[in-house]
């Protein structure tokens, strides 16, 4: 969510009905491995951490990754550092079918339609961008796909694969994030400044906490890891030698497989976001209307819902309270998900 004061949801339809491909450019030159989302651009560095960065350019971000275990008796580490990359980008447009609420007449939107026919469509194209890094070792290969998706908040998947003979036991992925800057971190309800002058490891079972690391005018969102059965046991702020990222300043976090073991040829894929927009933090403050209205602030497949009109359900809380006095509110962009039950026809 995109916005400067606090906002009371009321409604609002997303539909993807159908999808077609066409027009795919590809690009290997690393000097064009860029791709923007709006405000919020993301660029390939050699070294295998993609930089992350906003309006103001000595506020940045870099994503990279460590992976940790025991290879039979061995220890098993491998950081984003140590490969040596290929990377490209392919850029292609996507046609999709979207509800056109200007087609409705009054009864219909009072009493929404279920049987809806091709008259309420519009045909829309949308550009799509993907860039993707390749790596290999002797032990595993690598691949990082950050896509852009003007309906979506940008994606980052990891694929790896264990080409050993053996299976790798003790098994953490680490996201790796660096700052050109010291920013203020939230997570799980605490607060943490001054990253380079101290050290926070906390251990435990983060799948029931908000699954949000904000980070001021970004937000790593790994709801799509829990959804996926990985465990999340580590979060970690400070000094980045200790995981292999020497003389940054460094937020991590730790994920696992339920087993701990990433097998001897096995693939094993992970996708959060890194995203502007800001989520809300607590539901039900000022409107509490539906049912199992705490599901609204999280993307976990439990809905809430309502079988009547005009209930409200309130969120607030975005993080959003370090705006300087100097900033002129021009707009408020919402992005609302949702379910549609029973399915459109």
């Amino acid at each position: 969510m995109k916005l400067y004061q606090t906002l009371i949801i009321i409604g609002f339809l997303f539909i993807l009905l159908q999808s077609s491909f066409s027009d795919v450019t590809s690009i290997i030159d690393l000097s064009n491995m860029t791709m923007r989302d709006k405000d919020l651009v993301f660029s390939a560095i050699t070294n295998g951490m993609v930089n992350t960065k906003l309006h103001n350019p000595k506020e940045n971000i870099s994503v990279g990754f460590m992976m940790m275990g025991k290879k039979g008796n061995r220890d098993f580490s491998v950081s984003s550092l140590v490969f040596d990359w290929t990377w490209k980008i392919d850029i292609y447009n996507v046609t999709r079918k979207r509800i056109n609420l200007t087609r409705l007449n009054n009864d219909e939107i009072i009493k929404p339609v279920l049987n809806i026919t091709d008259r309420y469509f519009d045909n829309i194209t949308f550009t799509l961008t993907n860039i993707t890094g390749t790596a290999n070792n002797t032990d595993v290969i690598i691949k990082q796909v950050w896509s852009i998706d003007p309906e979506q908040v940008p994606k980052v998947k990891y694929e790896i694969k264990n080409i050993m003979l053996k299976d790798i036991t003790n098994f953490t992925f680490w996201y790796i994030i660096d700052f050109s800057y010291s920013p203020r971190i939230r997570f799980d309800g605490n607060s943490y400044e001054h990253l380079d002058t101290g050290i926070t490891w906390e251990f435990g079972s983060f799948e029931n906490v908000i699954p949000i690391i904000d980070m001021g005018q970004l937000e790593f969102r790994y709801h799509d890891l829990i959804e996926n059965g990985f465990n999340v046991t580590d979060f970690y702020t400070g000094d980045g030698a200790l995981l292999g990222y020497v003389n940054k300043t460094i937020v991590a976090l730790g994920i696992t497989t339920q087993s701990g073991i990433l097998a001897s040829g096995k693939t094993l894929t992970l996708d959060p976001t890194v995203t502007d927009w800001k989520s809300p933090t607590r539901t039900g403050q000022f409107y509490d209307q539906w049912d199992l209205g705490s599901e609204v602030i999280s993307q976990d497949f439990v809905y809430a819902s309502t079988s009547m009109n005009n209930l409200r359900q309130g969120t607030d809380l975005y993080g959003l309270d370090s705006i300087p006095s100097t900033v002129v509110i021009t707009g408020v962009e919402v992005r609302v998900y949702g379910m549609v039950n029973p399915p459109l026809s």
